[in-house]
């Protein structure tokens, strides 16, 4: 089955990423994907290792982000759509292009944030890190502007 992977940030766009992903699936008969890499936190404290407070804020986030993938498949999965999803934690980019590999996936479908270009600069793009590296078709969706 053609595997389509949805990169999922639950920002503004991921909604028109999974739609995207959707009614790609559909045309092709395929399954999606959805995938979530969680950036590990970075906190800085001058007197050593973060609270465990930090931990269970981690953990808090991470099982919300599950819950919320599954609330997409279910609905994706009422419409007909068969659906998978992963997290992921670390560099976005790499996990993102090591699930469609595993996954066989056909096509993936990312987001665009808009940033400036200074701020790509300054921090990257997951986005267009994976359309530098990505060995198959890249669909982008660009963020809504209001």
């Amino acid at each position: 089955m053609r595997a389509i992977l949805a990169a999922v940030d639950f920002s503004g766009v991921s909604e028109s990423v999974v739609t995207q992903a959707a009614r790609l699936a559909r045309a092709v008969g395929g399954k999606v994907v959805l995938v979530t890499v969680l950036v590990e936190p970075v906190f800085l404290q001058e007197d050593g290792a973060p609270s465990q407070r930090v931990g269970e804020l981690t953990v808090a986030h991470e099982r919300e982000v599950r819950r919320r993938l599954a609330e997409w498949q279910e609905r994706l999965q009422a419409t007909g759509v068969m659906v998978e999803t992963a997290v992921r934690k670390g560099v976005p980019a790499p996990h993102l292009l090591q699930e469609a590999e595993e996954h066989d996936a056909r096509w993936i479908v990312i987001g665009s944030h808009g940033h400036n270009a200074l701020f790509e600069l300054i921090v990257g793009s997951t986005t267009q890190s994976v359309l530098k590296r990505a060995r198959l078709p890249v669909m982008v969706v660009p963020a809504t502007r209001e």
